[in-house]
């Protein structure tokens, strides 16, 4: 039998093939398909394109590093280490629910407030203002206002790069691994970025956190 590794040529092609046959073994088959059997309860799809760009401006300003997203105990862990019939049993909501959002964003500490609620304290035209203020400026950090806690986002409204193609193929690359999206809901990218701004769409983001937790009202700690 002929080796596979006898010439470049055929190394390089064997190379990729096994390649490619590791990560479909190794991701996409384990992690591919969401599990969405009734689950529907625990998600909710966000019906603004923009808030999914919002999370990614989000993420690339570091927010998760220094807010949570209401960051609560899992239902095996109360069960294991608490008390439930004296503390309760208030699990944080399951996995589904960060179906169409990636959890990293959801933060592992709190230096500052948590932001799962902040839509529902805050209106958009609120939310469009703290971001916008001018603070008392850190000369170490001019983005960071030292007396109220408060950041200086004024630059995000200035910036309308959203690129709504790369969004569009993000839709698409959901909707192929089964995530309930459809083709209108893709095309709405093109028309709902035009002329906004990478801060809209974090107000938007932010408002959408608000309108979630309203979801969980009574199901999940306030």
């Amino acid at each position: 039998m002929n080796s596979p590794f006898k010439t470049v040529s055929s190394t390089v092609v064997t190379t990729i093939v096994a390649g490619l046959v590791a990560f479909v073994a190794s991701i996409v088959l384990p992690f591919g398909g969401p599990d969405l059997h009734g689950k529907h309860q625990y998600t909710q799809a966000p019906e603004d394109i923009l808030v999914l760009k919002g999370q990614e401006v989000y993420y690339q300003e570091g927010c998760q590093y220094c807010h949570s997203q209401g960051i609560r105990a899992q239902a095996w862990e109360i069960l294991r280490f608490s008390d439930a019939e004296k503390l309760g049993y208030s699990p944080a909501p399951q996995e589904q629910a960060s179906l169409f959002f990636t959890p990293s964003v959801q933060g592992s500490t709190r230096i500052g407030p948590d932001l799962s609620h902040i839509g529902l304290k805050m209106d958009r035209d609120a939310l469009r203002s703290l971001l916008q203020s001018d603070p008392y400026q850190n000369p170490k950090n001019p983005q960071f206002d030292m007396k109220t806690g408060n950041h200086n986002y004024k630059y995000l409204f200035s910036q309308d790069e959203l690129d709504a193609l790369a969004i569009s193929w993000k839709v698409r690359w959901m909707m192929n691994f089964g995530l309930p999206l459809n083709d209108p809901y893709q095309r709405s990218a093109f028309s709902r970025l035009a002329d906004q701004t990478r801060g809209d769409a974090l107000v938007e983001y932010l408002n959408f956190l608000g309108s979630r937790q309203a979801q969980y009202d009574g199901e999940f700690y306030q």
